[in-house]
């Protein structure tokens, strides 16, 4: 939950390069020139630059310093770019992975699609209105093997009509396709788009059509006739969601709902999260369906968001100094929703499920100390740091505003509360922390 709370640089990224993967793709890079001043970054250092803002999306001038400047990483980007560098690493590695499938390394079948996305007011030529997608800007076209890698792409304006994109697609790659017999498309390659790929590439084209989406109660009368277990990721239309299925669920005559809650839920919280679930149970009790609310106490897989921070400084950064907390092992979450869902008995009842002990940060630490084989230390965050430093990793304000109450509620001893329960509907005993913790000791080494 708190993976975005660093405490201190961490000397490599997840994006960065090992050494097998650099060897695969050096000699695929342009080698360096004899004339001139000699480089004074490798290609290595680039490549995980450039990787590092591919998987982040952050700013060419917000590159972290232990990057080369962003303006040389950039050089060689758009240079390599030009140059075919980057289509020739795409085809390389492409290959080398169908190879390793028991593929051919050139495809026989493809499947040809494109996606336009908005861009800036000063696209120029390239910068245009797509009238189907209502989307004015840049229109990607995409031809993938079966196996979803990427064969070739090309980037024009948003105006540019899919039958005619298509055309300008494979035309510049049907020199290296000599294999290519068959290509799937959608409706908007209808029409002259296939037509020309028939007739010039001599290539079989089928038309794939959506399939009409059914009512969601007919897909509940016919997979989840017997029940249905209703959890939603935390956000902002999370009663809009849940309540749908409830009322789906209602008019498909299912004989039973769990639904996924929380500790705490109440309607009129201040956290949020716990004032939607208290919401969407008064809409399910009301639905008049036999239901099981169960109400988690905080979850110990939450800890695993902090795992990489953890591997890398040996620190726990949270603000949860003093909290008391009876976790909850996902497993044991898991064991009594299949018992409510599987038997009968439990409609109308709402059930808190919590782990074992009341355990702290520290306790944490410790446990976490004890299967990594080092020395892990908490250390507490004031609340107002802790939501500073999640806004300026990214995320918004909302959610690092709920985040931070949340804590101040578990400090407040909002789950130091022990229940029975998970041993009352399994006829097992609650799992530990310490046992949550071996299971992923791997994420937590360094």
């Amino acid at each position: 939950m708190l993976a975005t709370l660093p405490g201190m640089e961490s000397r490599r990224y997840p994006t960065d390069l090992s050494d097998a993967e650099w060897s695969l793709l050096e000699p695929h890079l342009p080698a360096p020139k004899r004339r001139g001043r000699p480089c004074v970054h490798s290609p290595r250092a680039v490549l995980n630059a450039v990787f590092y803002v591919s998987k982040t999306g952050c700013q060419w001038r917000m590159l972290p310093h232990e990057f080369p400047p962003w303006k040389t990483v950039f050089h060689y980007f758009r240079r390599w770019r030009l140059d075919g560098t980057w289509e020739a690493l795409n085809h390389a590695m492409r290959e080398r992975l169908r190879v390793r499938l028991g593929r051919d390394p050139q495809p026989s079948a493809g499947i040809v699609d494109s996606q336009s996305v908005k861009t800036t007011g000063v696209g120029g030529e390239q910068r245009g209105f797509d009238g189907g997608k209502k989307v004015r800007g840049r229109k990607r076209h995409l031809l993938v093997d079966t196996e979803g890698l990427v064969v070739e792409a090309r980037v024009y304006s948003g105006k540019v009509p899919d039958q005619d994109g298509i055309r300008r697609l494979l035309e510049a790659a049907r020199s290296r396709l000599p294999r290519l017999s068959y290509l799937w498309v959608d409706a908007g390659y209808r029409g002259r788009g296939k037509e020309w790929v028939q007739r010039a590439l001599d290539v079989e084209v089928e038309v794939v059509n959506r399939s009409p989406k059914p009512p969601p109660e007919k897909v509940l009368r016919v997979w989840a006739r017997e029940g249905v277990f209703l959890a939603c990721d935390n956000n902002p239309r999370q009663v809009e969601y849940e309540t749908s299925v409830i009322g789906a669920a209602a008019a498909a005559g299912v004989r039973r709902i769990v639904k996924l809650s929380a500790f705490g839920t109440e309607i009129g919280s201040p956290l949020a999260f716990w004032d939607w679930h208290g919401r969407i149970e008064k809409h399910l009790r009301a639905a008049g369906i036999p239901a099981v609310v169960l109400r988690p106490s905080f979850n110990m897989a939450n800890l695993l968001g902090a795992a990489e921070q953890v591997r890398q400084e040996g620190a726990l950064f949270a603000p949860a100094e003093g909290a008391r907390i009876a976790m909850i092992h996902p497993r044991d979450v898991a064991a009594v929703a299949a018992v409510a869902l599987s038997t009968d008995g439990h409609g109308g009842q709402t059930y808190v499920l919590t782990g074992p002990e009341a355990i702290t940060y520290e306790k944490v630490a410790e446990e976490l100390s004890a299967v990594a084989g080092r020395d892990i230390q908490f250390v507490a965050v004031p609340d107002e740091s802790a939501r500073q430093t999640l806004v300026r990793a990214g995320m918004p304000e909302f959610a690092a505003e709920q985040i931070v109450t949340l804590f101040e509620i578990l400090r407040q001893g909002a789950h130091e509360q022990i229940t029975d329960t998970v041993h009352a509907l399994t006829g097992r005993d609650s799992r530990t922390f310490a046992e949550f913790a071996r299971d992923h000791a791997g994420l937590f080494r360094a």
